[in-house]
């Protein structure tokens, strides 16, 4: 199917001939723009030799033509060309992936849509290029305003202060285990603007970060405690040792610096606990790329 299928799709909807060429400059704009973008390009050309290039440009082009059908006729207008001409030129080199080709797609269809081009941002090409497919799915967790648990691992020492262990855990992906990966996309989706971390709040509802303490983080957390508290046991034991051999020897001055030097023990792992929501921006993007 190419883009001028769309439109008997357009005026079959609403009728009569004269809609057609209503319809016509949007749709031929697009079309321009695609080819100038994939068709044109030499270096493009020889990418397509390659079946899996070619497969991905026509997955590209299906899901901006299924994005584009979606919108109601009366809606369609001409794409905006500082979302349309960037989000091509871009999108080549992400339509590999899966996740990011869809955005790309639903920003593409934004810019023709009437009802959604106010929130539109020109800056949302550049969001797009800057994540991963696990940020876009992290992304589709999230509904506009609700607000969600996250959470941060901290070792608590004897002597009081803590050590952060692990941050940004986030557990309403469960498609990802590796906290890790995790705690990074949360950290580049807060750093783009588009969702807020607040470990000042928290969830009230009853239990609902007993699952932290259920992930594999928290058990490894547990794990270091207790090597981390048995190597301080060993150190302790050879001081003790050095201690009871040199008695008499060492002086009172020499003797405090000496215990000054113990090492204070790790407790077990507490879960600090916080939220995570969209952004006024963040709802916008989901909205246009997501939704």
């Amino acid at each position: 199917m190419d883009f001028s299928d769309l439109i008997p799709i357009f005026t079959g909807a609403i009728g009569g001939a004269t809609s057609a060429g209503v319809f016509k400059g949007p749709i031929k704009t697009l079309e321009d723009w695609w080819f100038i973008s994939f068709g044109q390009k030499s270096s493009i050309e020889a990418d397509l030799l390659r079946a899996k290039h070619q497969a991905s440009i026509e997955a590209y082009k299906s899901n901006i033509l299924d994005e584009v059908k979606s919108i109601p006729p009366e809606n369609l207008q001409e794409p905006t060309m500082k979302i349309l001409g960037p989000s091509l030129e871009a999108s080549k080199y992400y339509i590999d992936e899966e996740e990011l080709r869809v955005l790309f797609a639903k920003l593409i269809a934004a810019s023709m849509n009437s009802n959604k081009i106010n929130q539109v941002h020109p800056s949302f090409v550049e969001i797009i290029k800057q994540l991963t497919p696990l940020d876009a799915q992290n992304l589709s967790c999230f509904d506009s305003l609700k607000t969600y648990p996250l959470a941060k691992i901290l070792l608590p020492i004897s002597k009081g202060g803590s050590r952060e262990y692990a941050t940004n855990i986030f557990l309403e992906n469960p498609n990802v285990i590796d906290s890790s990966q995790m705690s990074s996309s949360i950290g580049n989706l807060s750093r783009l603007g588009i969702v807020d971390l607040n470990y000042n709040a928290s969830k009230t509802e009853d239990g609902i970060y007993d699952a932290f303490i259920e992930t594999d983080i928290y058990k490894l957390a547990i794990t270091e405690m207790k090597e981390k508290n048995m190597e301080i046991d060993i150190y302790e034991k050879k001081l003790e040792s050095f201690l009871s051999e040199n008695r008499g020897l060492i002086d009172a001055p020499k003797l405090e610096k000496i215990n000054e030097t113990k090492i204070s023990r790790y407790q077990f792992p507490t879960i600090k606990k916080g939220v995570i929501a969209l952004t006024p921006f963040g709802r916008d993007f989901c909205s246009v790329c997501l939704k």
